[in-house]
């Protein structure tokens, strides 16, 4: 008994596929939300690693609406995400919008 590590990929330099929403087919991930990378590449990025509905593990790149999605979750949750394209805020910004999802057994 003891504590295991939740960021071993980071500790052992494994590196995951990326997750790209954009590609064909790929707009839709479903799978299971494992530990979370702060601070990644020049702009200081969250990424989260989950593991695909098929097993395979996967680095999902943060942007603010998938940040404020996946501080609503713990790891072992199962999750979907769905990419619902480029939105205009009300600023002007032009971002990627996301439908974000959490399995409930209610």
């Amino acid at each position: 008994m003891g504590y295991k590590s939740l960021n071993a990929d980071q500790e052992t330099g494994e590196r995951n596929k990326v997750w790209n929403f954009e590609e064909d087919n790929s707009e839709v991930f479903e799978g299971v939300y494992r530990s979370r990378k702060e601070n990644v590449g020049q702009f200081k990025s969250n990424v989260y690693v989950c593991e695909h509905q098929l097993g395979e593990k996967f680095d999902i790149w943060g942007n603010s609406v998938l940040d404020s999605n996946f501080e609503k979750v713990k790891f072992g949750d199962k999750i979907k995400i769905t990419f619902l394209g480029m939105k205009k805020s009300g600023g002007g910004r032009h971002f990627k919008n996301f439908l974000f999802e959490v399995w409930s057994d209610d």
